[in-house]
């Protein structure tokens, strides 16, 4: 019997008995890539967050994030990853990561007073940090081969720990003067003038 949501009551366990099942042994390695529909683009139901405990990394596909015409359509906030630590990937990368989510947070909160009244009507630090979000995301549409037939543009390879230094030259105001629009699918920054 379905229960409110539509789910059969037993699907927790069911999603156990199946994860359970996808592990390493000494005779062998397991992974799995595991596409999950969201109805709705509901991260909070119910069939969704019954297989987030089975995940190490989430990469969610936004279709807010098409809509604004950024390739790949990822959700920076919502996409998140168990190897996110600073013993993994270093105290730099980190904490720069971090920030970014907290100012990528912020400028969510104020998206609905920026439709409201207008950016030019924000708190000048308000402001500052929404158009630093606005920068990120633009940044984060770096022109990836995957993605050269919608962008039209070549793929570019930007090394990890140049990203993570320009992300946090970003956070910390070097780039401010610049418009966003300027940071769509440019790849590396030092291709921006300034």
């Amino acid at each position: 019997m379905p229960s409110e949501d539509g789910y059969q009551p037993t699907l927790a366990s069911e999603m156990a008995m199946v994860h359970e099942r996808l592990v390493s042994t000494s005779s062998g390695k397991m992974s799995a890539i595991e596409a999950i529909y969201v109805p709705s683009d509901d991260l909070t139901d119910l069939g969704v967050g019954s297989i987030f405990p089975y995940l190490d990394s989430v990469l969610t596909l936004s279709r807010e994030v098409y809509q604004q015409g950024h390739f790949p359509a990822v959700s920076l906030l919502s996409s998140s990853s168990s190897l996110m630590r600073s013993d993994v990937v270093g105290q730099k990368h980190f904490e720069t990561y971090l920030a970014m989510q907290a100012m990528l947070s912020k400028a969510k909160e104020l998206e609905r007073m920026v439709a409201l009244v207008g950016e030019s009507e924000l708190s000048e630090e308000n402001r500052t940090s929404y158009h630093r979000a606005e920068l990120i995301k633009n940044y984060m549409t770096q022109p990836f081969f995957t993605t050269a037939s919608q962008t039209g543009r070549e793929g570019e390879y930007v090394p990890r720990e140049t990203t993570v230094n320009e992300v946090a030259d970003i956070l910390t105001g070097k780039y401010d003067g610049v418009e966003a629009t300027e940071m769509l699918n440019l790849g590396s920054l030092s291709k921006l003038k300034v």
